[in-house]
């Protein structure tokens, strides 16, 4: 190439270059089509915290087919519900309906509370920021007093997301778990589900499901995955953002045993920390022994150690001091000894005669090749 070409193409450079500057300065020189303004360069905009917004699970979700006989009937009572939601700060806030069409309370500025009895089901709780997001929380629960479903179930309200682990219940044998799904936002969302058993992933008939705006939707888990012990639900929305919960209910032959509302809790990590747990001395083979549920949610293998944060400092949960993890596996731990403190899991209190105290999620691998979870 010789000198006088390559010239001649720094020249050429440089003016294509000159003249896309030229049609970019002339372009932001122009009338703005939306609102006629002229807008000579960029401007530094201050987006305002937007308002915080929880979803609190509604009435339980009873079965289809009520007994007209009370002795046979599965749920012979009504629920008694109820809702709190606190702010320790905000700039004001109401309870809804979950469609949005009816304020079931308010929140004041500041520091407020507010109760709902009865909701007629979900609620949703938003709080409008001040300078700063508000802070904002809130429990449902739900209080049965006779039937299949006995028991108090509590929950914490959940904000919407995209992407959440449920690790807890049952499908098997005199077992029912039911994914609740529910969409607070404006906009249809597709819901993706993994699930998990105690041997690795279920192959699903069906794996995605459409929850409309404002509504709720349930997914009968024993009909995806039946005769599990131990179930882990992955769910993933695109479109739109949900909220999600597993009711888990079970009975020992014809006697109820407890409900339990299974949340999303921490996201996966290699390290999780679980306060305030206490498990009671057991034997071995004990059906009411604490259990602790691990869950590797990546494409590789993990070891997994666990410890007990109790009044004595911190010892290794004897036979779980090195636990190996297959990918996207599952393993069930009994907590065989007692401690108050706090576990690397969310724990699941039950009452006693159901078959087993389960706690989970605990752990996670993401990073190729094998890794080690601590808890």
């Amino acid at each position: 190439m010789s000198a006088a070409t390559s010239v001649v193409r720094l020249v050429s450079g440089a003016a294509v270059a000159a003249l896309v500057v030229a049609a970019v300065g002339w372009g932001l020189q122009q009338p703005s089509p939306a609102t006629g303004e002229t807008v000579s360069e960029g401007s530094v905009v201050d987006v305002p915290p937007s308002p915080t917004r929880l979803v609190c699970a509604g009435p339980l979700v009873l079965p289809e087919e009520r007994e007209s006989d009370a002795a046979f009937d599965p749920v012979p009572v009504d629920p008694l519900t109820s809702l709190v939601a606190v702010a320790t700060s905000s700039g004001g806030g109401a309870l809804v309906d979950l469609p949005g069409a009816e304020t079931l309370a308010n929140l004041t500025e500041g520091v407020d509370a507010s109760v709902v009895r009865e909701a007629p089901g979900p609620v949703v709780v938003e709080a409008q920021p001040t300078d700063l997001p508000a802070a904002l929380a809130a429990a449902s629960s739900a209080l049965v007093t006779a039937g299949d479903l006995r028991g108090l179930a509590a929950a914490s309200c959940q904000a919407p997301t995209t992407d959440a682990w449920l690790v807890g219940g049952s499908t098997e044998l005199g077992a029912t778990a039911l994914l609740v799904l529910q969409n607070a936002g404006s906009t249809p969302a597709v819901v993706h589900l993994d699930v998990y058993g105690a041997t690795g992933e279920v192959d699903l008939d069906t794996e995605q499901y459409l929850v409309a705006p404002g509504a709720e939707r349930v997914v009968v888990l024993g009909g995806l995955a039946p005769e599990e012990r131990r179930v882990a639900v992955h769910v993933a929305a695109t479109g739109g953002r949900v909220t999600a919960f597993v009711q888990d209910s079970t009975l020992d032959g014809f006697t109820p045993t407890g409900t339990d509302l299974v949340v999303a809790g921490a996201e996966p990590a290699r390290r999780q920390v679980i306060p305030g747990v206490s498990v009671l001395a057991t034997d071995v083979d004990d059906s009411d022994a604490g259990v602790l549920r691990l869950l590797v949610t990546g494409r590789s293998p993990a070891t997994a150690r666990v410890r007990l944060l109790g009044p004595d400092g911190v010892e290794d949960l004897p036979g779980a001091e090195s636990l190996a993890l297959e990918a996207r596996g599952r393993d069930g731990r009994p907590a065989r000894r007692a401690a108050g403190g706090g576990l690397h899991a969310r724990r699941r209190r039950r009452p006693r005669g159901r078959r087993g105290r389960d706690a989970g999620p605990a752990g996670g691998a993401h990073r190729a090749g094998p890794e080690r979870a601590d808890a």
